[in-house]
């Protein structure tokens, strides 16, 4: 889902102004050089200060360097190949997880430990989950006029309306099959889900699993409410944007992140996690460097080597993880925060790495892959639902052969992942795709192809 887009040339361009004072200096050929038509801007909700209407009287091809244009500015197919990598890598490491649950002081040995070691650091696809969030969510921001659609009542409804249909579809789904499918405890990581009581159900629905009945129901839902509270910090972010500067803007956000980090550390707060703000910061100044125009902000982006950035903290993080040893063992939380800081880093400059439209460019290419790019989609439904999944695979498809080790893993990734991805494939046509902010284009404009929209967060 990262092609070429098809641009309809026109002989004539009608410039139709909607604020007052934006149009002074502008050209028909400077918006077109946006990439960004009325029909991809109403799809990404990012309507911009002026339009250019394209007059259509025969269908054409855009010349190579208008559709190099529109790849660099449509839907960032890469943004979703990467939530499509962490989604994986966060469903591998909870059926390693299965076979050797830390809960249950189980852990691979020889060469079981030697192929399968790496499944055990899982935690760290939710830092780029953060950063991505965070880079998605300020694209319109960056591309636009520098403010949030609707303010900050209309960017919480739609991220209401995005985040909690499929939450809650899950909770429901969850439920379900704890009823009905695995609902007793087995001796694997599933059995921290369970039992359900009413009161972690109320937590849960009230976006507090984190900090109160952490683990029950589904054991991935406790990083749904720490991104739930980031949300509402994101308008003020963006007046800060606006009245500080980015630059100024993201080094606070993080000191005070940081800060917060450090105190609630020992306390009932832990697990709120405030350094994941500090991750979101990240990833909207990634946007910053990627797309801005500012001089500055370009200069960034042109001159500094940010696929050997992304590289460097990502051998960064893996000789901290050797040298440290299994992540289950970091007695002192400054390491994951250290840890997690460096999973930032390496998505934040992977993601201004591959925003580079021009020349030739391996990572974007890798990254917008048709296939990661489908999973991407639906990348936030399969994160929903595949715990409860991995557990039906292993105890009713894998376990019962009587394998064990790398055997029985590799037997439930051959049953559980087909499973896995169509089940949540077709939560996220039923649970997803209907609330997602998608807004159907003028029939004037409706030029693009149905599925180049802007990569959603």
């Amino acid at each position: 889902m990262n092609p070429a887009r098809a641009v309809m040339c026109a002989p004539r361009l009608e410039i139709v102004t909607t604020r007052s004072g934006r149009m002074a200096g502008v050209s028909a050929v400077a918006e077109r050089s946006d990439g960004l038509d009325r029909a991809e801007r109403e799809v990404r909700g990012d309507v911009p200060a002026f339009v250019v209407m394209p007059r259509v009287r025969a269908r054409a091809r855009a010349p190579v360097a208008a559709r190099g244009q529109a790849q660099g500015h449509g839907h960032l197919g890469y943004v979703d190949g990467l939530r499509a990598l962490a989604a994986l890598f966060v469903v591998l490491h909870h059926a390693w997880l299965q076979i050797w649950p830390v809960d249950y002081a189980r852990s691979p040995t020889g060469m079981d430990a030697l192929l399968t070691g790496w499944m055990a650091y899982g935690h760290f696809a939710v830092s780029v989950f953060i950063v991505v969030s965070g880079f998605s969510l300020a694209l319109p921001i960056v591309r636009g006029d520098g403010s949030l659609r609707g303010g900050a009542r209309g960017f919480l409804w739609r991220r209401a309306k995005r985040i909690l249909p499929p939450y809650y579809g899950a909770i429901a789904f969850s439920l379900l099959l704890i009823a009905t499918l695995v609902g007793r405890k087995t001796g694997t990581h599933w059995d921290m889900s369970i039992p359900v009581t009413w009161h972690t159900l109320e937590m849960h629905l009230l976006m507090l699993q984190d900090l109160f009945g952490q683990g029950k129901i589904n054991h991935v839902f406790w990083s749904i409410a720490i991104e739930w509270r980031i949300y509402f910090l994101f308008p003020l972010m963006v007046l800060l944007w606006r009245r500080v500067g980015t630059g100024l803007t993201t080094l606070g956000v993080m000191a005070a992140a940081y800060i917060a980090q450090y105190r609630v550390s020992g306390t009932w707060l832990a697990p709120a996690t405030p350094d994941y703000v500090a991750l979101f910061a990240l990833g909207a100044v990634a946007a910053t460097i990627a797309f801005s125009r500012e001089p500055r902000w370009r200069l960034a982006r042109e001159a500094l080597p940010w696929t050997a950035a992304a590289l460097g903290f990502a051998a960064l993080l893996v000789a901290l993880c050797w040298r440290w040893g299994s992540i289950f063992g970091w007695g002192d939380p400054s390491m994951l925060v250290i840890a997690d800081t460096l999973a930032g880093l390496m998505a934040a400059a992977a993601l201004v790495a591959a925003s580079r439209a021009e020349g030739r460019n391996p990572l974007r290419a890798a990254l917008g892959w048709g296939p990661l790019v489908s999973v991407g989609v639906f990348s936030y439904s399969l994160y929903l639902v595949h715990a409860p999944l991995l557990q039906v695979a292993w105890q009713y498809l894998a376990h019962p052969l009587g394998f064990s080790g790398l055997a029985e893993l590799g037997l439930l990734l051959l049953t559980g992942l087909p499973l896995i991805l169509g089940v949540a494939y077709l939560f996220h046509r039923v649970c997803e795709r209907p609330f997602m902010n998608t807004r159907r284009a003028p029939a004037a404009s409706r030029q693009v192809k149905p599925e180049m929209r802007a990569a959603s967060a």
